[in-house]
């Protein structure tokens, strides 16, 4: 993979990781989109790492994402059911 493209393909996985961050939804689906046109057949053994790994990472984020939201809804679910008693 050429310089340029892994710096590429490193911008757009840096947008996905913010549109995570900032719950901007439409951003994330935008920018997945164009990672996912990629041709991954094409690619080098080496290249496919690369991007395999960018792709664990943004698993790993939204993951991490869902926790912090799971537990933010228990908590309102806890808070909710003390101001009820």
């Amino acid at each position: 993979m050429g310089r340029n493209r892994k710096q590429n393909l490193d911008e757009l996985v840096e947008k996905i990781f913010l549109s995570i961050e900032l719950d901007n939804f439409e951003d994330f689906k935008k920018a997945m989109e164009k990672l996912l046109s990629i041709e991954f057949e094409t690619l080098s053994e080496e290249d496919a790492k690369f991007l395999y790994g960018k792709i664990e990472s943004i698993e790993n984020k939204i993951r991490e994402k869902q926790e912090k939201l799971a537990k933010k809804i228990q908590n309102m679910s806890d808070i909710k059911k003390f101001r009820d008693v």
